[in-house]
């Protein structure tokens, strides 16, 4: 399908002919018409599928050209890095109109952004502490604003940010419209943003088709509210000592793991190593062979910030306890190299680490598949949530049924032990819902 499709002005058409863009992504065929419309969206993509793109192109084709002093589109990214790059991206777009960009962050002083909005500005792209700090204490005009647009909506709402956006809403025109782009959405982003969108309309968008097509080992997903119940899911697994009889858990710190090292050798002393320990006391191991071979030690922590490639391929179980904002450090461990070896991938995930999973699947080509947390784990924050068994089960590891000699180096487990080891599996569909 051919760029004209989205019915560009000839400045526009002509501006992305020279950035090489010749045809639509799906998700400007699928938003474009609908916010020229003047619908509010909330749009749900994947990195890179040309939310930024749909932004800038919706904006000058809704405002055009300059007209008045005040602000009439405003947009908030997470970050100055973020700023900088949709402001120049606008100013690519822009160079036949008189549209007026300005971008304020918190990388520059507050007193001259403020004189450059009160010169005349049409659109300004800032960071949600700026924006709302340059109203806060100069009243910046907001009252003349036709769209109200979030980028990044799920990285805004991970640094905490959410008040600042609510505060801001508050104040704008009944009649602007609402858009919203983010990686993924959760309940987090759904709280944020009910306060001033009323039914929105959600378009989804999917990865783009690759190539790239990865054999991964089976893998598992489980979605919990915080840090604290992974480690109550995490302590719960590793309470039966038949069936994980040597575990790999990565973490994205020395701190977590520490913590971690902590919580589980007050009940399992001698059975948990640290690679690479800095503490003293702790039992330290150099090498992942040494690790496999030891007899008493079964679970072994791994730190990301480590840096170090580490084959994991002998050990029979692999835990994410962290997403790395990296996903390809995850791609060799969850990698099937060897088809006569059975391994499991587990990955716990916040709702916060929803896009850095979003990105691994993506990578993976596939959705990692979502189990229910086990009968007995205790959800931090909401103890109601928490399924009740008999501590007989719990202390049994009542998530599996089936055990394995202990310490054995190969394991052969069968797609009914999977399925029974986490309970019940949902379908991807229900990750949409979020933890309620």
């Amino acid at each position: 399908m051919s760029i004209a499709s989205l019915k560009l002005n000839k400045q526009l058409v002509t501006a992305m002919g020279e950035k090489e863009y010749h045809s639509p992504k799906d998700v400007q065929e699928r938003t474009f018409g609908r916010i020229q419309g003047g619908q509010d969206l909330i749009v749900v993509g994947p990195e890179k599928c040309g939310k930024s793109t749909t932004i800038v192109l919706s904006v000058v084709m809704r405002l055009k050209h300059a007209f008045e002093d005040v602000p009439r589109a405003l947009i908030l990214v997470s970050s100055k890095e973020e700023v900088d790059e949709l402001v120049e991206m606008f100013e690519d777009f822009t160079k036949e109109t008189d549209l007026r960009v300005k971008g304020v962050h918190s990388g520059g002083p507050i007193a001259s952004q403020k004189d450059d909005l009160y010169i005349g500005v049409d659109v300004v792209v800032g960071t949600a502490d700026r924006v709302f700090a340059l109203g806060l204490k100069y009243g910046i005009n907001l009252n003349g604003l036709q769209m109200f647009i979030l980028d990044d909506a799920d990285s805004i709402v991970k640094q905490g940010l959410q008040l600042p956006v609510r505060e801001i809403s508050e104040g704008l025109p009944k009649k602007c419209q609402y858009l919203v782009f983010t990686e993924v959405m959760h309940n987090r982003i759904t709280r944020m943003v009910e306060n001033f969108m009323n039914f929105p309309t959600k378009v989804e968008i999917g990865p783009e088709q690759t190539a790239r097509k990865i054999k991964v080992v089976e893998h598992y997903l489980y979605r919990v509210p915080n840090f604290k119940t992974k480690q109550n899911l995490l302590n719960f697994f590793m309470n039966d000592d038949e069936m994980f009889t040597k575990v790999v858990v990565f973490v994205n710190t020395k701190q977590t793991a520490d913590t971690l090292y902590k919580s589980l050798n007050k009940r399992l002393s001698g059975q948990i190593g640290m690679f690479n320990a800095t503490i003293f006391d702790q039992v330290n191991f150099h090498d992942i062979e040494d690790f496999i071979s030891d007899d008493e030690v079964r679970v072994l922590f791994i730190a990301n910030e480590d840096g170090i490639e580490i084959d994991v391929e002998q050990a029979p179980f692999v835990f994410h306890f962290d997403l790395p904002q990296n996903h390809e450090i995850v791609l060799p461990r969850i990698t099937k190299k060897d088809k006569n070896k059975d391994q499991i991938a587990i990955t716990f995930s916040t709702d916060l680490e929803l896009s850095l999973l979003k990105r691994l699947e993506v990578a993976i080509g596939k959705s990692i598949e979502e189990a229910e947390l086990p009968p007995g784990v205790i959800v931090e924050g909401d103890r109601k949530r928490s399924l009740e068994v008999e501590q007989e089960d719990i202390s049994k590891g009542g998530a599996f049924h089936e055990k394995k000699e202990k310490n054995a180096k190969e394991h052969n487990f069968n797609t009914k032990d999977k399925r029974k080891m986490h309970g019940k599996v949902r379908k991807n569909s229900s990750r949409k819902k979020g933890n309620k």
